[in-house]
């Protein structure tokens, strides 16, 4: 199974430089499905590409540590080489049932970000209900009152985006309206189709939190758009997520992922409440590497990792050729990026 992707992961991490630490960027774990609205599709990982290419760096010689050796490193001024740095954000089950056991064989240091309000049996994810109530209709009376035609997969997708706009919108009165909306309109979806919509327990995360091999970070409590929020609404997503996960998953959490993560949802403001919440690092989904150990602790870019390869590949080598697929490919890191 692991053969059609050896090529891809080979090449991918052939052009990544030695000198950097590269931070890749997961969120789903689990088998392709096809059913879905593009956005949230580009969100997941197959388990057999995951397992690929961690073979794959281990067999180019990249080190994997954690993000306290991480941090530990680069406050000494000095940046860890041919290392890389897995990272999972929302916390998914999928991640203990699909990635774990991987990361366990190959003895892979990994973190997972969770969303403290996402924790929990039966909890549901606003980009999937409004994909699973779309994924049912043909047609759609959108938060405006504007009745819009949906049945081709294009115009779901269409629609979806312009819901997930309103929903990060900075005007509150938009971004109330339009969640106000979807709890009515997804009423008629189903529930979760598959594991990949489910998040972790409680106990899941303590499970998790006993292996060496596993950091749990905060990902704020309901995954806003920071920027949008007053500074005691965005201070109090920082510091209730490490709070609260410190209590019940037990000692301290030390590193944050932005929600979204873009520079349009995460600025200095974000940078800064961090890092008097008491985080040691953040991540943001801005597509970079680790060159230089004067590098922001609280503003460390990362490399999206998803079924196309080529979009964070290319995010990171100089050549021509492979920029060129860069622009080709960069929609697609895009889209995963912001359907997050």
């Amino acid at each position: 199974m692991l053969k059609p992707y050896l090529k891809s992961v080979r090449d991918y991490i052939s052009r990544m430089r030695a000198t950097w630490t590269v931070i890749p960027m997961l969120h789903s774990i689990g088998p392709a499905d096809l059913t879905g609205i593009t956005p949230n599709r580009s969100l997941n990982v197959s388990p057999d590409l995951l397992e690929a290419f961690v073979a794959a760096a281990r067999a180019n010689r990249w080190a994997f540590i954690s993000l306290d050796e991480l941090a530990d490193a680069l406050a000494a001024g000095r940046v860890p080489r041919r290392a890389m740095v897995i990272t999972i954000d929302d916390g998914y089950l999928n991640n203990l049932t699909a990635g774990y056991p991987i990361f366990r064989a190959f003895n892979v240091p990994f973190c997972i970000y969770v969303t403290t309000g996402f924790v929990g049996d039966g909890r549901r994810i606003w980009w999937f209900d409004l994909e699973e109530a779309l994924l049912e209709v043909n047609s759609v009376c959108l938060p405006d009152g504007k009745t819009e035609r949906c049945a081709s997969m294009a115009e779901k997708v269409e629609i979806f985006n312009l819901v997930k706009c309103q929903i990060m919108s900075h005007d509150h009165r938009i971004r109330d309206r339009a969640l106000e909306w979807l709890h009515g309109f997804s009423r008629t979806g189903g529930g979760c189709r598959d594991s990949g919509r489910q998040m972790l327990t409680w106990d899941d995360i303590r499970t998790l939190r006993k292996d060496p091999l596993a950091t749990i970070g905060a990902h704020t409590v309901t995954h806003p758009v920071l920027t949008s929020l007053t500074e005691d609404d965005a201070r109090f997503e920082f510091e209730q997520s490490k709070f609260v996960l410190e209590q019940q998953a037990g000692g301290r959490i030390d590193h944050f992922a932005y929600p979204f993560g873009g520079a349009p949802e995460a600025g200095p403001r974000e940078y800064q409440l961090a890092r008097e919440s008491g985080f040691r690092t953040a991540v943001t989904t801005t597509h970079g590497v680790v060159e230089n150990a004067d590098v922001n602790l609280f503003s460390l870019r990362r490399l999206v990792f998803t079924e196309n390869l080529y979009g964070g590949a290319a995010a990171v080598v100089g050549s021509r050729d492979i920029r060129r697929r860069f622009q080709r490919g960069h929609a697609v890191a895009s889209r995963s990026r912001s359907a997050k």
